[in-house]
């Protein structure tokens, strides 16, 4: 016949540091008591021992020998992450990353099971699927004691990214001499808006093909007829292939851009008319690639055809309806 009973530990170092007990343990079979948290230390040299009581008979056994232990609690392994990587400023449009300025902060939560401070390290270069815009590395950038588990926030100076650049950027982390492996590289678009700039709508990629003829139309309604807008333009980097707008000094406007360049001069029609106020209307404009000429339709009237240039065949986004 079995008999059920009770086996007990101490533990001490020096003085009794803690006493358990476990019921109903199967005689023949192992008893095991398990030392609660708080009680002991890391680094301490303690010694237990256990005995048997019949639970039945209250009679007890004696205690065993005292045996020595040693408490060693391994530092954690560290293994730096990296996660939830981001841009800031931006916007999603199609799956595409937009980021409206030439000075972002890349994000990334950095993490270390060991809780020690990290260090982030971010590197952007050229995106190359977007060939003509150059190759390789742009710029490195780095964060400091960054805490384990906490945002990390590197910002790009001034003067590394250019209007229109199709870039990609990637992060990893660091604790003393471990690194983490680099993220998967991030694709982000720089498309800067000024200030008051914002247009009604956009598109992800270019629409028109400025480089065949095409016609562009809209109803409008405005009450100002002195203000610089951007009813319809596809941008560029630096110019836009086609703008059709409204400017103070030539009213509305069909003008072109043959080069994708900073100081590249800006040619169509200059109507010299300024459109209704508060009243809606229509304004239409054509393009002929054969004779390279531009034609403005203000609600049915035409003006003459003017000469332009080539538009340039860099083209990026289409905006509708901007102040510039």
């Amino acid at each position: 016949m079995r008999s059920s009973t009770t086996r007990q530990r101490q533990v001490r170092a020096p003085g009794p540091i803690w006493a358990g007990a476990v019921d109903t343990v199967v005689s023949g079979t192992q008893a095991s008591v398990t030392v609660p948290g708080g009680m002991l230390t890391d680094g301490w040299k303690v010694r237990w021992r256990v005995r048997a009581i019949n639970t039945a008979t209250t009679v007890g056994s004696s205690w065993s020998d005292w045996q020595n232990l040693t408490v060693y609690v391994p530092d954690p392994v560290s293994e730096p992450a990296v996660g939830a990587l981001q841009v800031s400023p931006a916007e999603q449009a199609d799956g595409i990353t937009f980021t409206p300025t030439r000075t972002p902060a890349l994000l990334a939560q950095v993490i270390d099971p060991a809780g020690q401070p990290l260090r982030a390290e971010a590197e952007i270069e050229h995106d190359p699927a977007a060939t003509g815009q150059g190759s390789g590395q742009i710029w490195t950038g780095t964060a400091d004691n960054v805490a384990s588990g906490t945002q990390a926030s590197i910002a790009v100076p001034a003067g590394k990214l250019v209007d229109g650049w199709k870039v990609r950027w990637r992060l990893r982390a660091v604790a003393g001499d471990t690194s983490s492996a680099w993220s998967d590289w991030q694709q982000v678009t720089v498309d800067v808006i000024q200030p008051g700039e914002k247009p009604l709508a956009q598109t992800t990629a270019p629409v028109i093909r400025a480089d065949q003829s095409f016609t562009a139309a809209a109803w409008l309604r405005w009450s100002d007829a002195n203000g610089d807008y951007s009813i319809i333009e596809q941008r560029g980097t630096h110019q836009a292939p086609f703008r059709l707008g409204n400017t103070p000094e030539h009213g509305l406007v069909f003008t072109f851009t043959k080069a994708d360049a900073a100081n590249a001069p800006a040619e169509g029609v200059r109507s010299g008319i300024k459109p209704p106020v508060d009243e809606w209307f229509h304004l239409a404009a054509t393009y002929d690639a054969a004779t390279r000429t531009a034609t403005l339709y203000l609600s049915a009237p035409r003006w003459a055809p003017h000469s332009c240039p080539s538009p340039h065949g860099t083209p990026r986004r289409l905006r509708c309806g901007s102040v510039r």
